[in-house]
């Protein structure tokens, strides 16, 4: 992007500030904050206003009516769930597994509490270090679709239930 005069961290933002004006929408209007939903109006936004670039998202919520995160997920960003280690075994999520490493550990000596990973939300990869990525570059098609690039239709949809004392960690790739 670089190359072209284009700085990558632009799409991100406008993607990221559309999701948020797309999330105060839904609370003025009493609409749940359904992450897909909000994805793909944040998407929409995005692409009308023509901002170039491109990014990874994820976007998670709590179910309104029961202990459960609900997150939609776009190439390597994503969350790790933690729970603290002297609760029952991790629980599992879409995928029915827990995540490698997942078993609890006992709590220390010390009295504080440890966490241990109960859910981590798939990485979605065309191949190594190429992550899926929502985007448009100045020769993206303004109607239909450009193959360069993913859709919030491509979206890892993941339902994971959450317990009290959860502890959820929404990261980039840099992080993870």
């Amino acid at each position: 992007w670089w190359e072209g005069g284009i700085d990558p961290a632009v799409y991100a933002q406008a993607l990221m500030h559309a999701s948020a004006g797309e999330c105060a929408e839904r609370a003025r209007s009493g609409a749940e904050q359904r992450p897909r939903k909000v994805l793909e109006a944040a998407w929409r936004a995005t692409r009308k206003a023509r901002v170039l670039g491109s990014a990874t998202i994820c976007l998670v919520a709590l179910h309104p009516s029961k202990p459960e995160l609900i997150a939609a997920n776009i190439g390597d960003s994503g969350f790790l769930l933690l729970r603290p280690a002297h609760t029952a075994s991790p629980r599992l999520g879409t995928l029915g597994v827990a995540a490698q490493g997942a078993a609890p550990s006992s709590p220390e000596a010390d009295g504080q509490a440890r966490y241990s990973v109960a859910f981590r939300s798939p990485q979605q990869l065309r191949s190594f270090n190429a992550p899926f990525q929502l985007g448009l570059a100045p020769d993206s098609p303004e109607e239909g679709g450009d193959d360069r690039f993913e859709t919030p239709q491509d979206a890892a949809l993941v339902r994971v239930p959450i317990e009290e004392g959860d502890v959820v960690v929404l990261a980039t790739d840099g992080l993870f």
